[in-house]
C-alpha cells in the first residue's frame, strides 16, 4: 500500500473498496487500515477539500459505478452492496452525482 502521506484521493478510494460493508465503515477503522490516526485522516481529507461523510459517499458511488459497469446485478442489489437503504434513495443520489439514473448509466456504458 502506498504511503498514506502521498496518497491521492483515488488511491484512498481504492484502499477502501476491498473492505466489505462500505456503509458500515467508520473513520477510525479506515484510518487504522491506512496507518494513520483518526485526526490525521481527517486533516488529509480536509486538505483535499472534503470530509469523512462526503468521502465515504464518493466511495459508495465509485463502487456503484464499478458494479453497474462490471456485473449484471440488479440496481436494487447494487444499492444494497453499496450500503444504500433503499433503491429509490440510491437512484436519487446516483442521479445527482452522475446526471444519470443507474439504469441509464448501465445502458450508455454498454
Amino acid at each position: 500500500m502506498p504511503s498514506p502521506f502521498k496518497m491521492q484521493e483515488e488511491e484512498l478510494i481504492q484502499a477502501m473498496q476491498p473492505m466489505e460493508h462500505i456503509s458500515e465503515l467508520k473513520l477510525d477503522d479506515v484510518a487504522a487500515r491506512l496507518l494513520l490516526s483518526k485526526r490525521s485522516l481527517q486533516r488529509r481529507l480536509h486538505q483535499r477539500g472534503t470530509n469523512w461523510t462526503a468521502f465515504k459517499r464518493k466511495c459508495q458511488l465509485s463502487l456503484a459505478r464499478q458494479l453497474l459497469d462490471e456485473t449484471n446485478l440488479s440496481v436494487s442489489e447494487v444499492a444494497g452492496k453499496c450500503g444504500f437503504g433503499s433503491c429509490a434513495y440510491f437512484t436519487k443520489v446516483f442521479r445527482s452525482a452522475t446526471g444519470f439514473s443507474p439504469t441509464a448509466w448501465r445502458e450508455i456504458k454498454d
